[in-house]
């Protein structure tokens, strides 16, 4: 075992929240987890052995085993991301396979590397390890709320095709704007929306409740919208809206999606009706599918707002996992809060959410993912943002999404990628 390569400890259980959140925050986390902390409430990394004291602290009992999570680099600003772990290291066989024939949801426990090295858990120090066991405050930290909401455009883009128009609406600072919307969640003091209250009820609702009956999401937006009006008059209009709701789950009334358009009405408060009736996004497709009317925009608003109500650690593993580069990117800038960072991987993510993700492939520290465009041809996509020189018309440069590609008839295999790789890097 390679001593360029750093060690976190932790355990069977834990691990699994980890590796299901794509970007984890060992600063900013809603989960409720114990981790280990070394001097300075740094994550605690070793690149020798642990000891018998540190297994004993971090496994509580023998079905919660250590592991230790490998990586070529230290975990830097207390985020780990998932793309940064080598592999995972178990004291045996037994305690390997029980991690990997664990199957839960969120998390795919045999798509990543593992190995058996139990010298990494036999001290050979005389000294114990300087780790500490800190239980993480369970913050209200949204971020993997947001970043959830992001994955479902992704899916609405492989329903429906990228619109630049629609995309270039959800970042203008309009009120009801997904930017917008990102701002008031990583602010809910609603300081920005004046009395925009339907807006901001609906959102804290969300966040606070998670997946409800359409009855009961209702219910607890009204609560939540009189509360904020409080003496004053709450708008005619909205009170309509509520009647109408209500109207549409006592079934006294059909949900008509086709008037449910992105012109003559309210985008935000159409996308909330349909947020109302979708319990998740499936329903959302089911919808799509019965109406080719419903607005592009209302669609897209409408599969934030149902992303919102699932943190990304508790989506499916088939949700997330050929999103997973761009995950960690979206979950790097709503972290920073600088929301102009989400725009071009965000833009990149929704044009190539058309095509079908085939495979991802590294050559020489060039990162290449390939992808099924609209069913007839492959698109290898160069994920690193290098100067091209005009000598090369191998590659071709996408001014709008700011990547180097090069299209296949068939699906490029890893001797033909690495030439295309090697050719690219030759003029560089």
């Amino acid at each position: 075992m390679s001593n360029s390569l750093y060690y976190f400890p932790t355990n069977r259980e834990d691990i699994l929240l980890i590796l299901s959140s794509i970007n984890f925050n060992f600063k900013n986390t809603p989960l409720n987890i114990k981790v280990a902390m070394g001097p300075k409430q740094i994550p605690y990394q070793f690149n020798g052995s642990i000891g018998p004291n540190e297994v004993m602290a971090l496994s509580g009992h023998e079905k919660n085993f250590p592991v230790l999570i490998a990586s070529e680099t230290k975990i830097k600003k207390g985020n780990l991301n998932l793309s940064d772990i080598h592999h995972l290291v178990f004291r045996s066989q037994q305690e390997m396979d029980d991690f990997k024939f664990r199957a839960i949801a969120e998390f795919d426990t045999e798509s990543i590397k593992s190995l058996v090295n139990p010298a990494l858990f036999e001290s050979f120090a005389k000294q114990e390890k300087k780790m500490t066991m800190i239980q993480l405050q369970n913050t209200e930290n949204y971020k993997c709320h947001i970043v959830s909401g992001l994955l479902n455009l992704l899916h609405v883009a492989r329903w429906k095709g990228y619109d630049l128009t629609t995309f270039d609406h959800f970042f203008q600072r309009d009120e009801n704007s997904i930017r917008s919307l990102i701002e008031l969640i990583l602010d809910l003091s609603g300081s920005t929306y004046q009395k925009n209250y339907l807006t901001l009820a609906i959102i804290q609702t969300i966040l606070e409740n998670g997946k409800l009956s359409s009855a009961s999401l209702l219910e607890n937006i009204k609560n939540k919208w009189l509360d904020l009006w409080a003496e004053e008059a709450p708008p005619s209009d909205e009170m309509v809206w509520f009647r109408y709701m209500n109207s549409i789950i006592n079934s006294t009334q059909a949900l008509n999606l086709d008037k449910l358009t992105d012109e003559g009405g309210s985008v935000f408060l159409r996308a909330a009706t349909l947020l109302i009736m979708s319990d998740d996004l499936n329903i959302l497709k089911s919808f799509n599918d019965q109406s080719p009317n419903i607005g592009l925009k209302v669609l897209n608003y409408a599969a934030f707002l149902i992303g919102l109500k699932s943190p990304l650690y508790r989506r499916s593993w088939v949700d997330k996992k050929d999103s997973v580069y761009l995950l960690e990117e979206f979950a790097s800038a709503v972290e920073s809060k600088r929301l102009g960072k989400l725009i071009q991987p965000l833009k990149k993510a929704l044009y190539l959410s058309q095509g079908t993700f085939v495979k991802f492939s590294e050559v020489n520290g060039t990162k290449i993912s390939v992808y099924h465009i609209k069913q007839s041809y492959y698109r290898t996509v160069l994920e690193d943002n290098k100067k091209q020189p005009d000598s090369v018309d191998v590659w071709i440069f996408d001014k709008q999404m700011k990547r180097y590609y090069v299209d296949w008839v068939s699906n490029p295999n890893d001797e033909e990628i690495e030439k295309l790789v090697k050719l690219f890097d030759k003029v560089n």
